[in-house]
């Protein structure tokens, strides 16, 4: 090139080669921060359509009070979605939000929020082999896991003893009632049949024997020793999101209603011998 000074042994040709390779590189590296700048701007405005959401559909005093009055606005969430049948809430976390079945699509609700919005994180829902009546043994919900600690994000922060114990009572309002629940097994599972950590959680229907048997296995698989008596005629409510740990994994809470009698501060008080 005229007027161009090189050093001496100078290769043009990996000199521009070796420009080529920065320009890409830098390229590369600037389409990944835009990608994940709008990856985590996409989970905001979905964290913020939630919060307004909560903020519309439930009354948090009502939240607070005994579980006979009910804090969930049902009627303006069927306007917004007829697939609603309930909110789950574990008061302190980010776990509080609607609970959608498909008649139609058991996938559904992994991709679309309760807006239709194919997107992540998508929404908290059963399956369509569950009743939304409730008359199951055993209801099992599904949801993300999401990185900004959203949807079941938190679920397995339940395996610790010290968030056990906050968390120690689980609200699930429908339009049937106000329940609590109270969390007995956690653990980590493969949905591979072939692996050695295979648990079968889609199991709902049950005679005395096969539930007792169900729930020594959940026991067997936790990770934490809970002194929560769980005995036939009891209802569960499971709670499911992916785990990385397994092939195919998933982390799995599996709670107890509260029965008649049973109070809140009972249920705290017998979860502190939790181990």
């Amino acid at each position: 090139m005229p007027g161009a000074v090189y050093e001496k042994g100078y290769d043009m040709k990996k000199g521009r080669t070796r420009s080529v390779l920065t320009g890409l590189f830098a390229g590369i590296l600037i389409l990944g921060l835009l990608l994940g700048g709008s990856y985590l701007w996409r989970e905001y405005q979905q964290k913020q359509k939630q919060e307004d959401l909560k903020e519309k559909v439930v009354d948090q005093e009502a939240l607070e009070e005994p579980k006979e009055s009910n804090p969930i606005d049902f009627a303006s969430l069927w306007n917004l979605n007829p697939d609603v049948y309930a909110w789950i809430d574990v008061p302190g976390t980010e776990i509080s939000y609607p609970v959608l079945q498909s008649a139609e699509d058991n996938s559904y609700y992994l991709e679309h929020t309760i807006e239709g919005e194919k997107t992540l994180p998508g929404a908290i829902y059963s399956e369509n082999y569950n009743s939304k009546d409730f008359s199951d043994y055993n209801t099992i919900l599904y949801g993300h896991n999401m990185r900004n600690g959203t949807m079941f994000g938190q679920l397995s922060s339940f395996g610790e003893r010290d968030f056990l114990l906050e968390n120690a009572v689980v609200r699930f309002d429908t339009l049937y009632e106000n329940a609590l629940y109270v969390p007995f097994a956690m653990f980590e599972a493969s949905m591979d049949e072939d692996d050695a950590h295979y648990f079968d959680v889609r199991q709902i229907v049950f005679d005395e024997t096969t539930f007792e048997l169900f729930v020594l296995r959940l026991r067997s698989r936790s990770v934490c020793d809970v002194p929560v008596d769980v005995a036939y005629g009891d209802q569960l409510l499971t709670l499911v999101t992916c785990s990385y740990n397994d092939e195919d994994g998933r982390y799995i809470v599996a709670l107890r209603k509260l029965r008649a009698g049973e109070t809140e501060e009972d249920v705290r008080a017998l979860m502190k011998e939790a181990q």
